[in-house]
């Protein structure tokens, strides 16, 4: 379906539809045009209505799968944080054993 949606010929088909919808509204601002053949733009305003309600569900399915992928790639983001942390809780120097002094974390150049 989602191959489908991305057609250049499909995409073409929309904005057509789009341009249907926009005469048949203009169509039917015209008392004369109305009177004539009234039903018959309505009809057409409903169709070109519905065509792009189904363009718009299509629209938000694509959006709820990358929200679905962002979800996904955020907790493996929050999972491998916990590991990093773990990871360097495990090679901290222990208090007191001489390698935390305050003169050792001091950037070369710099007095303290």
């Amino acid at each position: 379906m989602r191959s489908l949606l991305e057609t250049r010929r499909f995409q073409w088909a929309i904005v057509a539809v789009i341009v249907v919808n926009a005469a048949t509204l203009g169509a039917e601002t015209s008392s004369v045009l109305t009177g004539h053949v009234g039903g018959f733009l309505r009809a057409v305003d409903r169709i070109t209505l519905a065509v792009n309600a189904m363009d718009e569900q299509s629209t938000s399915a694509e959006e709820q799968h990358t929200d679905d992928r962002l979800t996904v790639m955020l907790s493996e983001m929050v999972r491998l944080h916990a590991k990093l942390d773990a990871v360097l809780a495990a090679q901290a120097v222990p208090a007191g054993s001489g390698r935390d002094r305050p003169e050792d974390h001091v950037e070369a150049g710099l007095s303290p």
